[in-house]
């Protein structure tokens, strides 16, 4: 599946309510293995991703996704 908070997605369109935990979970953590690949400073990366879309997973289980993946990494930073 690919698809998005915003319901632009494929292959159903779904908006944000409609996106199970566990299919968020996949979608954020396919994004960020895009977003991150190939990269030299991959810290820096993976701050950038998190700076861009605090903006995009602000709905639904993309939120509570989104929230506890940050949380995470910000824990690793500590």
């Amino acid at each position: 599946h690919h698809e998005t908070p915003d319901a632009t997605g494929f292959p159903r369109g779904l908006s944000s309510g409609w996106i199970s935990p566990m299919s968020a979970v996949f979608i954020i953590s396919e994004d960020l293995i895009h977003f991150i690949s190939d990269s030299e400073d991959m810290r820096f990366r993976i701050n950038e991703f998190v700076e861009l879309r605090e903006k995009v997973y602000v709905e639904g289980n993309f939120k509570r996704v989104f929230q506890a993946l940050k949380a995470n990494l910000m824990s690793l930073e500590s």
